[in-house]
């Protein structure tokens, strides 16, 4: 019984290292929180009301900038969910893959505008977009 215990809890010590692992796609929950702050402050005083969840459990996704055709900025966030964006400053210099950062808030008129959606740079940990709403 006591190396039945000892395995177990070897085996689960092992499950819990290896899915700490450095994988780049998933973000820490520190770091979503860092994320979710950031995209908050930056809304202003009407978008922050009209809010439906709290902030901190807002969505946060990481993708790679592209440009393309239709719209010249969005994020990637998986091969089949792309995000279009607007920069705040047009002189921001991004780097096509650079891994961008996009929070998103529910909203009282999220079902006939969307979300509201901020992109942040990690690298610099500050905001330089918005996703269009309808």
């Amino acid at each position: 019984m006591k190396a039945t215990s000892y395995f177990i809890f070897v085996l689960s010590f092992l499950l819990i290292l290896l899915s700490c692992s450095d994988d780049s796609d998933i973000l820490s929950p520190i770091a979503e929180f860092k994320y979710r702050s950031i995209a908050y402050k930056s809304l202003t005083d009407q978008q922050k009301e009209s809010i439906t969840h709290a902030w901190q459990d807002a969505y946060v996704e990481q993708g790679n900038y592209q440009t393309g055709k239709y719209s010249p900025h969005f994020i990637v966030i998986n091969s089949n969910h792309k995000l279009g964006f607007s920069l705040i400053d047009e002189n921001t210099r991004i780097d096509l893959d650079q891994s961008l950062i996009a929070v998103s808030f529910g909203t009282k008129d999220a079902i006939l505008l969307g979300p509201i959606t901020v992109i942040i740079n990690p690298k610099k940990e500050n905001v330089i977009g918005f996703v269009g709403r309808n």
